[in-house]
């Protein structure tokens, strides 16, 4: 049951979490760790929350009032797991470590347009569909109105037909980057075989009507119209034919975690991960086991670093093997997490990053 998954993703996180104390046990200085079996607010007395510089919040109702008692206490508390908590706009104390929507949104269109510069954003629309990204699209499609920069807006009707692309076809010099209103699996086989045929065409037109040299061998380049593919970390979980698609279109995405788990240090971690434990980390977006294991190197490393105090302006910028920390200070409030990953899919399954 739900209870009894969170249990289990609970103790990949502290599985997680010692792994990276392991890492770390060689440098000087104590570090004590607690863990607590957390059923509550009510069940932690004053002391525990007294003791520590730094508290990891539980996935918990009560997270208001444990931030409040963490405030009178002058201990810190980092929120890993409630992503729409807004306590760290009024809590000096309180550490949102999942970037916020309206601040995730800004940059990932920042990203859009400077993975795509000179593209002309198509934002597609089914209108059966849930469109559960349409916060994004309308924030996106308001940015581009405001700054006089030119985009579309397609609707279908269940499914995307190649008729429907017409208005990519007026004028064929400019490239287009779509952008789906929906993450969801479902709504990307939706669209996604047209896009691509429609993008096919366009380099196989290009390559028939470009005239060979005086040899009768034709250029090595052919100038076509180029289509992007924009979309949301929902794709991560994307396998099989569907994560194909996404490396032949050679798709972009935003996400607050990346988990490359073809890189070096994610596989030797996972291999770390079955010694200890004798079996892997749960699969799941994002890794519980990985939070855990950066969580704790970002932690273990600023106290000491500060000499057994926590500081969480003291690291500019923590890159882990999952998640980036980027803390800044809220005016008036705590700290917010303003880190966000631009992933590229690229050809033969290999993957690229960066953090904005």
């Amino acid at each position: 049951d739900r209870d009894a998954r969170a249990s289990r993703y609970a103790l990949d996180f502290y599985k997680g979490f010692l792994l990276a104390a392991d890492t770390l046990a060689e440098r000087s200085g104590k570090l004590d760790i607690i863990a607590l079996d957390y059923s509550g607010d009510a069940a932690l007395p004053d002391s525990v929350l007294r003791a520590p510089n730094v508290v990891i919040a539980p996935e918990s109702e009560s997270l208001d009032s444990l931030a409040r008692r963490c405030a009178e206490h002058g201990t810190y508390l980092l929120n890993l797991f409630a992503v729409r908590d807004t306590s760290y706009m009024t809590n000096p104390y309180m550490m949102q470590a999942n970037i916020p929507a309206e601040i995730m949104y800004a940059k990932a269109t920042r990203g859009l347009l400077s993975e795509y510069e000179g593209y002309v954003p198509v934002i597609i629309r089914n209108k059966q569909g849930r469109n559960e990204k349409e916060p994004f699209t309308q924030y996106l499609a308001a940015y581009l109105e405001s700054n006089g920069m030119p985009y579309l807006q397609i609707e279908y009707d269940g499914s995307l037909v190649s008729a429907e692309l017409a208005p990519l076809e007026a004028d064929q010099s400019v490239d287009y980057v779509i952008v789906p209103s929906s993450g969801t699996l479902a709504e990307f086989n939706r669209f996604v075989h047209v896009i691509k045929n429609y993008r096919d065409g366009r380099v196989a037109a290009a390559l028939s009507a470009e005239p060979t040299d005086e040899n009768g061998a034709a250029p090595q380049e052919a100038s076509y119209q180029k289509i992007g593919v924009f979309g949301y970390p929902d794709w991560i979980a994307f396998r099989s034919e569907a994560e194909d698609m996404l490396h032949s279109l050679e798709a972009t995405i935003y996400s607050r975690f990346y988990d490359d788990y073809e890189s070096f240090s994610n596989r030797t971690l996972s291999s770390e991960f079955v010694r200890w434990y004798g079996a892997p980390m749960i699969e799941s977006v994002p890794s519980q086991g990985l939070l855990g294991f950066d969580a704790g190197n970002y932690l273990i490393r600023n106290i000491r670093a500060c000499r057994g105090e926590f500081r969480p302006e003291f690291t500019q910028e923590y890159r882990g093997v999952q998640s980036t920390f980027k803390f800044e200070r809220v005016p008036g409030g705590g700290y917010v997490n303003t880190a966000l990953y631009i992933i590229k899919y690229l050809p033969a399954g290999m993957m690229s990053s960066r953090v904005l």
